[in-house]
């Protein structure tokens, strides 16, 4: 990732790299990345990955202050820190291996059929509520 991708100079517009092969954020350094309200999600687990000096060699802030973590997020209860990914908890894997469960924690499921029944249970609930 820092052989490339990053800009060397680091700033608030340019902090933040999208792999879409991960399909994931990464932040460089934590001075910005809160406040990048469109892709930093409360919603998901913050993880910080510590580089080593070689690492960050050459990478430090426009005012020169040196940059020591690269910033990620996992999904929240299904997927944890581990180096600069996110590996699958045990408890996740159990629920993939249902078939029900599976559909529905599959990231690329965007079945309309599943979107409408939820919206039409959503809508149910509210008119039951009122």
């Amino acid at each position: 990732m820092l052989n490339g991708y990053a800009i060397r100079k680091v700033e608030a517009f340019n902090d933040r790299i999208y792999l879409s092969r991960y399909r994931r954020n990464y932040w460089l350094g934590t001075r910005y990345y809160y406040m990048d309200n469109f892709n930093y999600l409360t919603t998901r687990d913050t993880c910080l990955y510590r580089m080593d000096s070689n690492e960050r060699k050459n990478l430090e802030y426009a005012d020169g202050s040196p940059i020591y973590d690269i910033v990620y997020q996992c999904q929240r209860y299904v997927q944890y820190c581990c180096g600069l990914t996110c590996c699958l908890n045990e408890f996740s894997e159990d629920l993939r291996a249902s078939s029900h469960y599976g559909k529905i924690l599959n990231p690329w499921n965007t079945s309309p059929t599943f979107q409408s029944r939820v919206c039409f249970l959503i809508f149910a609930l509210l008119y039951l509520h009122v």
